[in-house]
């Protein structure tokens, strides 16, 4: 699935490690793995991400110090 403005994905940055991953909107589309993302905190507040990387092993990316974005699991 291609990113494109406006879809919801899952943010994961090292303060969602052990917890739900963040909400956000994209932005801006740099590529096919690499977007601008309106993350929106626990709290409901917004804050800006750039140039956030795809990722789908998401303890490797958030342990190392890294963000990432995946796509929300479907649940049927």
């Amino acid at each position: 699935m291609a990113p494109t403005v406006g879809r919801v994905v899952n943010f994961h940055n090292d303060q969602t490690i052990d917890t739900q991953p963040m909400a956000a909107i994209i932005t801006y589309v740099w590529g096919e793995t690499v977007v601008n993302l309106a993350v929106f905190t626990p709290n409901g507040h917004t804050t800006g991400a750039t140039s956030v990387v795809y990722g789908q092993d998401v303890d490797i990316a958030t342990k190392s110090g890294k963000t990432m974005w995946s796509w929300p699991k479907r649940i049927e």
